[in-house]
Formats: C-alpha cells, structure tokens, sequence
C-alpha cells in the first residue's frame, strides 16, 4: 500500500482525514488525521493537531500528537505540544516543549486472563538468614 502524499509546496488550510499512510512535505494549516502512519518530512509545517496509529515527525508542529502506538521525533524535529502515546521516541537534536503522556496499551480481546497473585500474608512469610562463612 502507497501513502498519500501532500508535496513540498502545498498549502492545505482545513483538516485532513486520511485513510492509510499519509505523507506530508507541505504547509497544513489544521489538524490532520490518518488510520495507518503519518510522516511530517523536514520542512513540513503543520499548525494543528496530529492523530494516527504511528506518527513521524521530521519538521514542525505547533500543537499535541496522538498515537495508537509510537511517537518519533527526529532529529529536525521542532514540536510545541503535547505527545500522547503507547511509546516515546526523541532523537539528539529534536525540540520539544510540553508533556509526554504516556498510555498504557489495550490487551486484546483474545489474550488470556491476568493470573492472580496472591497477597503475602496469605502465602505466607520466609525468613531470610545471612549465611556466615
């Protein structure tokens, strides 16, 4: 499957709701969402909000990223938001100003049930002695 790409010298005032990869090298002035991966390319400039499954970010952003999975910034990165994510990745050399949020990811439907432990009193307490040589 090919992204979609939004080139280099396009300007784009309104949101973008892509289906699948999306590619943006130009200006978008509004939010911008895609279901699969979104990659800011290095003189990308984008003034509203990022929500994807993945988000790459190589250029400039003025407000939060939100991603199912994983957040990269590269190193020619300059993100002024917010960046809520399963997972974090900042390169040396990226700017960042605001707060990371981290979430915790969704177990499957289909993953087996948590086992449960105990607490210690009810299994019981071992006496640990040092041993002397």
């Amino acid at each position: 499957m090919t992204a979609s790409t939004i080139e280099a010298h396009t300007r784009v005032i309104g949101s973008i709701d892509a289906d699948g990869d999306l590619v943006v090298l130009g200006r978008v002035e509004g939010s911008v969402r895609s279901s699969g991966q979104l990659t800011l390319g290095r003189c990308a400039v984008v003034t509203g909000e990022l929500e994807a499954h993945d988000v790459r970010i190589a250029g400039t952003l003025e407000r939060a990223v939100r991603a199912a999975s994983v957040i990269h910034l590269l190193s020619t990165a300059e993100v002024r938001g917010d960046l809520h994510a399963a997972r974090v990745v900042i390169d040396d050399g990226a700017l960042f100003e605001g707060q990371v949020r981290l979430l915790r990811c969704q177990a499957p439907a289909s993953a087996p049930a948590a086992r449960l432990v105990p607490d210690l009193p009810v299994v019981g307490r071992r006496v640990v002695q040092r041993r002397q040589a």
